[in-house]
């Protein structure tokens, strides 16, 4: 009630808000065209997979040069972990929870709400644990209830009416707080990373660290030893941040399949296929290398929204979506076998052998080259 009615809380919290909104402000203004556009809705399955895990939060440094390397190779489930590197560290957790214990109820009870509500929020839209989706056990008439009413729900009564499609067919998940705001709240609920509040968690429970670091200077140190216990906890804390020495490379890398479209005359376009293979960052690198236009990129939302716009494509090899390629003036289709693809380019490449105006013309590395030759005489 103090804190509530404390002159100093509002002036803090305006300022706050009158900060942020000049911060954020002049980049939402552009960014709202893009969020009303039915064709830039995120997909569940998209949002679903930035769910945040209860064990993110425990995860050592997966950077800390001694037993980083071993964190990110056994702990770190997901194929791009980036968005779940929101662990609190040995050194925060220790004095964060010192401080919830001995510190004052109302000094630490607000950074803790803040911490409880964001790391909710991070969890994103069904419970997930070391990095994978939780799925219950449950008799097959109960799953298919289970899916049926939560189908029900974001099919007929969610702000924007979606199917359900991040049910599983041999258990139950567990939704959460997240599906609702999803369902029901606007401009919130259109949120794509849910794991970004855990920035925010981490944040607050940074704030009770510091309160339960004084303290416990002051309960269990005093004066006389503070600059001795300080040295070791800073140096805990440095070794524990510490980073491995991070590994360089050229800016601009090539595979072999770039040279070799570097070498080869005119500017007809290229796709790469599998097309989940296309939509990388890495794809704008690599057209400094070969000097071609792509009709394939990279953007938060470009894999979806190419996908809606464009759905021949995904029908690829058909004459349907050569006739769009040949449209396009490409002339190249690049199949990528490399892990994680393997399976689906051995499809498509044995798809791409009884279509006579798609020609192998050569293997670079992993990268199958495929030339359209009179793709577009074929009815």
């Amino acid at each position: 009630r103090e804190y509530v009615s404390n002159k100093q809380t509002w002036l803090a919290a305006g300022l706050f808000v009158a900060v942020s909104v000049l911060l954020i402000a002049p980049f939402l203004w552009p960014y709202l065209p893009v969020m009303s556009d039915p064709a830039t809705a995120i997909p569940m399955d998209n949002t679903n997979y930035y769910s945040a895990s209860p064990t993110d939060y425990l995860l050592p440094s997966p950077f800390q040069f001694w037993w980083g390397g071993w964190v990110a190779a056994n702990l770190l489930r997901q194929p791009e972990p980036g968005e779940f590197i929101i662990g609190w560290g040995f050194v925060t957790w220790l004095f964060g929870l010192y401080g919830l214990r001995y510190a004052q109820v109302n000094v630490t009870r607000p950074w803790l709400w803040v911490v409880l509500v964001a790391v909710v929020l991070s969890s994103g839209l069904t419970l997930h644990l070391i990095g994978r989706q939780v799925i219950i056990p449950a008799p097959a008439a109960v799953v298919k209830s289970w899916n049926q009413v939560l189908n029900t729900v974001s099919s007929h009564y969610a702000l924007e009416p979606e199917p359900f499609t991040i049910g599983k067919d041999n258990g139950l998940v567990v939704p959460l707080p997240d599906l609702l705001l999803r369902w029901f709240v606007p401009v919130i609920g259109k949120t794509r990373t849910w794991t970004r509040f855990g920035l925010i968690a981490g944040f607050g429970m940074a704030i009770l660290a510091a309160v339960g670091a004084a303290v416990w200077q002051r309960r269990e140190i005093g004066q006389r030893r503070a600059v001795m216990a300080w040295l070791v906890v800073l140096g805990l804390t440095l070794f524990e941040l510490g980073w491995s020495p991070l590994v360089g490379h050229d800016p601009v890398f090539a595979r072999p399949v770039d040279l070799w479209l570097r070498q080869q005359p005119g500017q007809a376009a290229i796709i790469q296929y599998p097309l989940d293979s296309a939509f990388t960052a890495e794809q704008l690198v690599y057209t400094l290398a070969h000097g071609k236009p792509i009709v394939h990129g990279y953007a938060s939302y470009f894999s979806f929204v190419f996908s809606r716009q464009h759905p021949e494509l995904l029908r690829f090899p058909d004459m349907i979506a050569l006739k769009q390629l040949t449209a396009w003036n490409v002339q190249y289709v690049l199949v990528e076998t490399a892990s994680p693809y393997t399976t689906e380019a051995q499809t498509l490449l044995a798809q791409i052998n009884h279509e006579s105006c798609l020609q192998q013309r050569t293997i670079q590395g992993t990268v199958y080259v495929i030339e359209l030759v009179g793709c577009d005489q074929i009815h």
